[in-house]
Order: structure tokens, then sequence, then C-alpha cells
């Protein structure tokens, strides 16, 4: 049985955040996202039972205190969108688990093509010939299906290396695309895309009174820049 492959954090490239900076950037409650990494405990008719993770974060705990990193952050966001689309967190256990024997990895999700129609999970394959091949990785035995219709794909923004891992995320490019979440900038918070300037230091500078055609000035940025890095921390904060 292969197991995840151990790999040395660099903090300086990996992005950093609490469960409330994930919550406010994936639009899952701090609440679920504590059960997904933490895990937790119920009452059962036969007794209290423990539910463990979904998977362990990359840094371990401090003083019980839970850092995410980047990876963590794109796992969580594509379990709460696959929970969305209805897909049972039992459901994504089991993918996780059988995901992560066959890819060696500890964030499957994070480097393979998942799609969804609501009920179950698909890794994108391709025939000999090139046509759409899916492999069903959620049931007990895997069988492989053709479709004529594309499922759901789930990783719109994501931006992807030569390895396929996902190194960049623009949450919605559509209202704010010049919005990007990449660890090996100012530690993983949003930030204007080709810059190095947080959002939101823009969204606050704008939220002070000033115009925001002083605020674009004062940065050397665009005045959209400045509208879309508003419209975005209203946006989630309100989510």
């Amino acid at each position: 049985m292969n197991t995840p492959q151990e790999t040395t954090v660099n903090l300086f490239e990996t992005g950093l955040y609490t469960i409330s900076d994930v919550a406010f950037l994936t639009k899952a409650s701090s609440q679920r996202i504590s059960r997904w990494v933490k895990g937790y405990s119920y009452d059962s008719g036969r007794g209290r039972k423990h539910q463990y993770p979904l998977w362990e974060p990359e840094i371990p705990p401090l003083m019980d205190t839970i850092t995410l990193t980047f990876n963590d952050l794109v796992e969580i966001l594509l379990v709460n969108e696959f929970r969305q689309e209805g897909v049972t967190l039992p459901k994504i256990r089991s993918t996780i688990n059988a995901l992560r024997k066959e890819t060696n990895s500890k964030y499957p999700f994070s480097n393979k093509m998942i799609f969804t129609d609501g009920k179950e999970l698909f890794e994108k394959l391709q025939d000999e010939e090139g046509r759409p091949l899916f492999l069903h990785i959620s049931s007990k035995h895997k069988s492989y299906l053709f479709f004529s219709v594309t499922l759901p794909y789930l990783r719109k923004g994501m931006v992807f290396d030569e390895k396929g891992l996902v190194r960049r995320w623009y949450p919605n490019r559509e209202k704010f695309g010049s919005v990007v979440v990449d660890p090996t900038i100012s530690f993983g918070r949003p930030v204007i895309d080709g810059t190095r300037l947080n959002t939101s230091v823009v969204a606050s500078a704008a939220s002070a009174g000033h115009s925001e055609e002083q605020v674009a000035n004062w940065f050397g940025i665009e005045t959209d820049f400045v509208r879309q890095a508003i419209s975005f921390h209203k946006q989630h904060k309100a989510a």
C-alpha cells in the first residue's frame, strides 16, 4: 500500500491561514472546516463515537491551534463545492482515501481533475482515441464510463503547474479577475494580480473615506482594481 509522500513545508511559499481565513476565502463555515480538519465526536445509539479528519493538515497543530496551508485551502474549497453539489461527506471521505492510495498524495483533490454529477465523483481520463473517459472513483468496484455531456468542472480559476498541481487561484475571474491567491506572495493573502499588494489594504484605504481614484494613485494601480478589491471583500464578508 502506498502512503502519502512526506514533504518539507516551506513556510514562505506555502501560504499560512487560520480556519477563519479559509472560511472567508472559501465561504465554507468555520465550524465545517474545523470538523473536516480536526475531526469531531458525536453521540450514537452505541455510545460516544469519534470521526477522524478528512486529512491531517500540512502543518502539525501547535497547542491545539490549527494553521492551514494553500494545499489545505484548495482541498477545503473543493470539498465545500462537492458538498454544495450534493455529494455526501461519507462519499467524499471514501473518495479521498481511495485517491490518496492511487496518487500517493496527501492532497489528491489538488492534483486530479475531478468531476461530479451531484452523487458520484469521477476522475477525468481519455481512451486511446482521445475520447472522454471517466473513472468512477467513489464506488467499491471501479467502472469506466463514457459521458456525452461534460460533468460540472469545479476548478474554475485554478492555475496548475507542469506537474498538474494547483499553484494559484482566482476566486472569481468574472467579478474580480485581478484578485488572486498565490501561496508564494504575502503568505497566501489575496493580492492584486501582478503586484504584491494585499487587497485588504486597498479595500481598507477606500473604506477610510478616500476616493477610488485617490487610492489607485497612491498604489499605482488601475481604478478598476480598487473597485474589484472593495467588491471582493464586501462579497466575502457578507457570505
